[in-house]
């Protein structure tokens, strides 16, 4: 028993994932019982606990629908409990971790000790600031873990050999792709992410013609830019958001008819979030 235990630490693979439980554990969950519910949590509790599960649904109507509906069920799992949210984003944290760990052994599998490193910082890095926020904010973890997990299966898909389990990996990867499409309209820059991944694991096997390139990665991605352009066309074409931040109509009107005011506020808005993100984690105001 020992010495199965003692094999089992020495495996680089699990002491890898043991890597990154510790470091999300440390990192997020010390101080995960002194947290409690904050600012947008409280109006969706009210409605959870007033009027049922049900009624968060339609609280996302406006601009997010589907988030609505994983809102509910997650809401009837965990109920009004403080910790269980908490832990329930944490969770999240540990499988978009382990989703880029994923990603890089499959493009680096001979750089064991890097990506680890890499993974290691990808989960310490304060890119997102709202994690004390874990009722409302753990859609975002959520919507950013399954969206790794769809190009890391993508990836896997490649690496197998067994048709089988090819064909079981792409379906889960598409179908997670719709998934964190519809929850986060802003995420649809992983799949130009997945794109240039595809394209670079592509010239790992040896394609090194540009034009067999882009042919061979188009042939390959084409599932996913079909799920992607059906949901733009809902998006933009037949779903109807009241919410000016996310209408893609008004927001396409904006930059229309003042494109040079509206391009100043995105450079300006994206020099702050980094600064933000980067420099000043503790003193934003996200963070509360």
């Amino acid at each position: 028993m020992k010495q199965s235990v003692r094999k089992l630490f020495q495996n680089e693979t699990f002491a890898a994932v043991l890597l990154v439980l510790l470091t999300t554990a440390i990192t997020y969950g010390v101080r995960l019982p002194q947290l409690g519910y904050y600012h947008d949590d409280w109006y969706l509790l009210w409605s959870g606990q007033a009027r049922g599960a049900e009624s968060i649904i339609p609280l996302f109507a406006t601009d997010r629908p589907f988030m609505g509906v994983i809102y509910s069920y997650v809401y009837r799992l965990l109920g009004d409990t403080i910790i269980n949210w908490h832990v329930y984003a944490l969770l999240w944290r540990f499988i978009g971790g382990l989703a880029f760990l994923w990603i890089l052994r499959l493009l680096w599998p001979n750089h064991k000790y890097l990506t680890a490193l890499m993974t290691v910082l990808f989960i310490v890095y304060p890119g997102f600031l709202s994690i004390p926020n874990a009722n409302t904010k753990q859609n975002h973890l959520y919507g950013f873990g399954t969206a790794l997990l769809s190009i890391a299966l993508m990836l896997q898909a490649m690496k197998t050999n067994r048709q089988g389990w090819k064909t079981i990996f792409y379906l889960l990867s598409i179908a997670l792709t719709a998934n964190y499409l519809f929850i986060y309209e802003y995420m649809i820059g992983f799949e130009g992410t997945r794109i240039l991944l595809l394209g670079y694991a592509l010239f790992q096997r040896g394609i090194r013609d540009l034009r067999a390139l882009v042919r061979e990665t188009f042939r390959r991605v084409w599932p996913y830019l079909v799920v992607t352009a059906g949901f733009l066309y809902w998006r933009i074409f037949i779903f109807e958001s009241s919410r000016r931040a996310t209408d893609a109509s008004r927001l396409a009107d904006n930059y229309l008819s003042d494109f040079r005011n509206m391009s100043l506020r995105l450079i300006l808005e994206t020099v702050k979030d980094f600064l933000d993100t980067s420099f000043l984690p503790g003193l934003s105001g996200h963070t509360r």
